[in-house]
């Protein structure tokens, strides 16, 4: 019983701090948000330096060369795999579709077993120790 419960919490946590962020940033806002085939996000499309909006999700070059300050030098390891994901969700003939299904439940629920699985593995090794 202890272990569902503390799967239950890994599980769900994150899903929690997530829409509790995105809603406590939501009372901050003041601008209008981006229109997406009569979707309105929070957040603006403006081009600006200050903060990546929309526009680095349609304009990547922008993004990088104003917005990235640390990884620069790892652009050639990170790329191919940045867009081959988009290249892949592309592929599937719904980018937004593929998106949510991908990273919004594939991808949590692969990052879910492993840190089970991890977790079940560290067990096994204090018991195997304390023997």
């Amino acid at each position: 019983m202890q272990n569902r419960t503390r799967n239950l919490f890994i599980l769900i946590i994150p899903f929690f701090l997530m829409i509790l962020i995105n809603e406590y940033s939501r009372v901050d806002i003041k601008w209008q948000g981006y229109n997406f085939k009569d979707v309105s996000v929070m957040n603006s499309s403006k081009k600006t330096t200050k903060e990546c909006t929309w526009n680095c999700q349609n304009n990547t070059a922008f993004c990088k060369s104003n917005h990235v300050k640390y990884l620069k030098s790892y652009f050639s390891y990170i790329d191919p795999i940045y867009f081959g994901m988009i290249k892949f969700l592309k592929s599937t003939g719904d980018y937004q579709v593929a998106n949510i299904i991908f990273l919004m439940f594939i991808w949590p629920l692969v990052m879910f077993v492993l840190i089970i699985n991890s977790l079940s593995l560290i067990a096994k090794i204090k018991n195997l120790n304390s023997r």
